[in-house]
């Protein structure tokens, strides 16, 4: 998955991106790779694995990073 925040940034029927500010997009910041996130969705609440991360070039390195 790819997350933005620009919802522009998403094609339509494009359902590998997600905005940062969705539930999983909130869910997933702060955490690193192995990571299983739990968060609630209108459908009830979701779990996810979080396999690998990779941050736009010219980002600084971040505690994500390690």
């Amino acid at each position: 998955m790819r997350i933005v925040s620009i919802t522009e940034e998403i094609a339509g029927g494009d359902e590998t991106t997600v905005t940062a500010d969705s539930p999983l997009g909130l869910a997933l910041a702060g955490h690193r790779p192995g990571d299983t996130v739990i968060y609630t969705t209108p459908r009830g609440p979701q779990r996810v694995q979080l396999l690998s991360l990779t941050l736009p070039a010219g980002t600084p390195e971040g505690p994500a990073d390690r």
